[in-house]
């Protein structure tokens, strides 16, 4: 799918001379993630546009790119199952916005929930695939990096409450909220596969 596609458009660059042999996995690598983030992201605008919200879709999916990149989260075991959840997660994620924005309560309880979600980011992350583990340094800088765009998202929201653009606070809050369950599933996951390699 993404990674095969990604794979041949480096090759190609490769035999017409493009790119050298040396830096093909970075730019596979490099193309695998643009494309994943941007069919995603017309995932992101279709489903938007089903539920009639796509400017929210839109600042939801872009919030929640703002703090995993570097707060990480679950990894799949395969590019079928990575595109499944997160396709999911994308789905349920904007039809809650919907019910948010027609039910105001639901959105004061998606605020309630980032607001505690934002203590397990900034706790847990960064949470690194495990294939690519981090050293302590990165670590550390991850972990403040982190901390310091969800206070970014936190201070976007309290603008927003002071513009009374309660539509765009749900999607930034929902967002927080889908980060932190992605980062308590990884950092579970992470300690079941470790746990069982010591086993």
């Amino acid at each position: 799918m993404i990674y095969a596609l990604s794979n041949k458009i480096s090759i190609t660059l490769n035999k017409k001379g493009y790119i050298a042999l040396d830096e093909l996995d970075v730019i596979r690598y490099g193309l695998f993630t643009m494309l994943s983030r941007f069919i995603y992201f017309l995932i992101s605008l279709l489903v938007g546009f089903l539920f009639h919200c796509i400017i929210g879709s839109v600042i939801f999916y872009s919030s929640f790119l703002f703090v995993k990149k570097y707060a990480g989260g679950i990894h799949a075991s395969t590019e079928r199952r990575c595109f499944i959840y997160s396709t999911f997660s994308i789905v349920c994620s904007i039809g809650y916005m919907r019910l948010a924005i027609d039910y105001e309560h639901f959105g004061w309880l998606a605020i309630g929930i980032a607001f505690i979600s934002t203590f397990f980011i900034c706790r847990y992350a960064p949470i690194p695939a495990r294939e690519k583990g981090i050293d302590f340094i990165e670590r550390k800088r991850y972990s403040r990096i982190s901390k310091i765009r969800v206070c970014i998202l936190w201070t976007i929201i309290l603008m927003l409450f002071i513009a009374k653009m309660n539509n765009l606070i749900y999607a930034i809050s929902i967002a927080i909220v889908l980060e932190s369950i992605l980062l308590l599933i990884g950092k579970k996951t992470l300690s079941i596969k470790l746990s069982n390699d010591i086993a």
